[in-house]
């Protein structure tokens, strides 16, 4: 039965069961934000910005005046606590972080409206309902990090991918393409999904013409929505003594993570992590010019220097670390109880999830948007120092497959029980 269908009686009956849904996401999210830290080196940035924003002193890190403008992070995010410090003070991050809580709770509905579409009404309220407590997006409303306003943005845009693969209208590709642009404005790594989604659609659906005309509308909504602040970092970078031509924020990010990605065959997974200013000491000694350029380009070429010394081991090592941008040890936690048990939840998720992804095989044109929205999380970081948080915005798509998964076990475990009953009456 289609959701548009169902009578008044049973989508008052929804409506209920969603509110409930939200109500726990908001209580189980305000007890993180009780107990977690809600700054470390990131989000001290994305504060300075946010002040000087508030303030009206421009996009910038400097503490004092002539406030050099920032071109290294995109804007929407440092933006959205601007907002929240001019309407509650400056460096209120309780509001901030009550801010994010109440946005998180609207991506587990967004959730359930999304697996909505492939799926009957008990799987999608069932993925909202594991989306409302699910710890590690919840982690990240309890800090001052892009992650809970990107999860909301990739949510949408993927039950807008949703839309376009139902019915590829005018409407549906420029909602798509603006969402998508927002999403850029958040994180630059979003920018190529639209791509992904219509090379797909071009061999799944016949009409080839059609498919590359609304790619292209779809593209042309993204550059609309970031044309502006593009335009804004391209004459920021030309107009300063960086040599690096780049034009979006963040491609120094960019740059920074696949010199790291280049390193990893040479140092364990603790180092990466946890001493990363040692081995960037290591790598001056190396090289002097490390650290002397913050240009993207000049990491890019860097990197590229090394793969070519052993290209072999590079992709070898890429290969072994896709897991990690799934998996992480959680030492946030500062207890190995803690984070044994989050480790495990973490494994049992995506091998869940993996397994709902199988079973779901029937419906898999209908989700198909899903699964490569998490496809493309898993693989765009693929040439990365790549961390488990990246994934985060796509771990609520991951547990539609894990309801899908649950509900297969129950219905097994269901079947077993009456056939054993019925074999206990006779």
């Amino acid at each position: 039965m289609k959701f548009w269908h169902l009578n008044k009686e049973a989508f008052t009956k929804t409506q209920k069961i969603l509110i409930i849904i939200f109500i726990t996401a908001v209580l189980f999210r305000i007890a993180f934000i009780l107990t977690m830290p809600y700054l470390n080196v990131d989000s001290r940035y994305y504060d300075k910005i946010a002040s000087n924003l508030a303030m009206g002193n421009g996009y910038s890190l400097s503490d004092s005046a002539p406030y050099s403008p920032d071109v290294n992070r995109p804007p929407l995010y440092p933006a959205f606590i601007s907002v929240i410090y001019r309407i509650f003070g400056l460096h209120n991050y309780t509001a901030v972080r009550l801010t994010q809580a109440l946005l998180d709770s609207f991506t587990c509905i967004v959730i359930y409206y999304i697996a909505r579409i492939p799926f009957d009404s008990r799987a999608s309220l069932f993925a909202s309902a594991l989306a409302s407590v699910y710890p590690f997006t919840a982690i990240y409303t309890a800090t001052l990090l892009r992650e809970t306003l990107l999860t909301l943005l990739i949510t949408i845009t993927v039950l807008a991918a949703m839309n376009v693969a139902k019915n590829r209208s005018l409407k549906n590709c420029i909602f798509l393409g603006l969402f998508v642009g927002i999403g850029v404005l958040c994180k630059t790594i979003v920018l190529l999904f639209p791509l992904l989604l219509f090379f797909w659609l071009f061999f799944a659906y016949p009409d080839k013409k059609k498919t590359l005309i609304y790619a292209a509308i779809t593209m042309i909504a993204v550059v609309v929505v970031m044309m502006p602040w593009g335009i804004r970092d391209y004459r920021l970078r030309n107009s300063s003594s960086n040599n690096d031509k780049l034009t979006f924020s963040e491609t120094g990010g960019i740059g920074y993570d696949f010199y790291f990605g280049t390193l990893e065959y040479e140092y364990s997974t603790d180092e990466m992590v946890n001493h990363q200013d040692e081995i960037a000491e290591k790598e001056r000694a190396r090289d002097p010019s490390i650290g002397m350029s913050d240009g993207n380009l000049h990491y890019l070429k860097m990197g590229w220097e090394r793969i070519k010394l052993n290209p072999v081991n590079y992709i070898i090592n890429r290969i072994i670390h896709i897991p990690r941008v799934w998996i992480t040890t959680f030492g946030v936690f500062n207890s190995l109880f803690l984070t044994s048990m989050a480790f495990t939840a973490c494994i049992l998720v995506l091998v869940l999830g993996l397994i709902g992804i199988w079973l779901a095989k029937p419906h898999w044109k209908e989700s198909m948007p899903i699964l490569l929205m998490i496809v493309y999380f898993t693989l765009v970081y693929f040439p990365f120092h790549a961390e488990a948080r990246y994934t985060i915005p796509v771990r609520p798509c991951l547990l539609i497959f894990v309801a899908i998964s649950l509900l297969q076990v129950g219905h097994v475990c269901r079947k077993f029980f009456v056939s054993w009953r019925t074999r206990e009456k006779l």
